[in-house]
């Protein structure tokens, strides 16, 4: 080979290597440690992690980035209202749990398919991510408190009425479901992310393995999960019902006896927490009800508050 072919050949590949170069060298100036975060942003930040939360507002800083909130201000706008807890794009859905669901905050329908992410329904637990939301659920995982009934066909919704000690909850589901509320009745008083656990709040961390994890959780059970509404379909509130009939038919066939409904029902809702109150519109995060002597009681209210 001539010394001008191999001179020729040299130049080709340096050429080759030039233009190679700047597509691998931008992806590395842009987000050089691979977090999802522009290094800029990172910059001006003094955010060293997508994972840290260094204003301990719920926020991970890779949150913060995708709900243009500062990483070192809890309340970003001055609002009273944490970052985590504010709704940038009003679909009903906090900044905190658009993160956990892998949708944008800065979004009312990140996948375009005309429905408000408010209305999916992430973990296909028959509780959509509004509901789950409001009620201090975890959107991602369809069995918020463990207990082997999915959020959806938990007795969850918002007070309707509560008056002379007789409580009306509207279900997720649509419909109301009502019960007394007396010495038997368990009031407490939580905030959502109190009900979530550090455990849950943790999850939205933005790194990189999140896309991995959200298929974990919501397709590898996907199967199940049509499998599982398919067989409850109409089911959500049968036992509820039952109760009712049952108390209906225990109240027609004998005495009824004194009427619990009476002030100290109502003095009851506050006595686990002064500032603990069941009032119309409040919303429930669970509640048990049972049948006693013939009447509908619930035991246990948990609110959202």
């Amino acid at each position: 080979m001539s010394s001008r072919l191999r001179t020729l050949v040299t130049l080709i590949a340096a050429v080759v290597a030039m233009l190679a170069i700047p597509a691998g060298a931008m992806a590395k100036k842009g987000d050089r440690d691979h977090d999802r975060l522009p290094d800029k942003w990172e910059k001006k930040n003094r955010a060293t992690s997508a994972k840290a939360d260094p204003d301990r507002d719920g926020l991970t800083n890779y949150g913060e980035y995708r709900s243009k909130t500062k990483p070192r201000d809890a309340d970003t706008d001055n609002d009273g209202i944490g970052d985590a807890d504010e709704d940038r794009d009003r679909d009903q859905v906090d900044n905190g749990n658009e993160v956990r669901e892998h949708t944008d905050p800065a979004k009312k329908d990140t996948d375009r398919d005309r429905k408000k992410d408010g209305a999916e329904d992430a973990d296909r637990d028959r509780l959509d991510n509004a509901s789950e939301d409001a009620t201090g659920n975890d959107p991602v995982d369809r069995d918020t408190d463990d207990d082997g009934t999915i959020d959806g066909k938990e007795t969850v919704g918002r007070v309707v009425s509560f008056e002379g000690g007789v409580l009306t909850l509207r279900l997720a589901s649509g419909k109301t479901v009502e019960g007394l509320v007396d010495e038997a009745t368990a009031v407490e008083c939580s905030s959502d992310d109190d009900y979530l656990g550090e455990d849950d709040l943790s999850g939205n961390d933005g790194s990189g393995d999140d896309e991995d994890e959200s298929g974990d959780d919501v397709s590898d059970d996907s199967g199940d999960d049509d499998e599982d509404v398919a067989d409850d379909e109409g089911a959500d509130d049968e036992d509820v019902e039952k109760l009712a009939r049952d108390g209906a038919e225990d109240e027609s066939a004998g005495d009824v006896g004194d009427d619990p409904a009476d002030d100290d029902a109502s003095d009851e809702s506050g006595d686990d927490e002064a500032d603990c109150s069941i009032e119309p519109g409040a919303y429930v995060h669970d509640a048990e009800l049972e049948l006693i002597d013939g009447e509908l009681v619930f035991t246990l209210v948990e609110l959202v508050g």
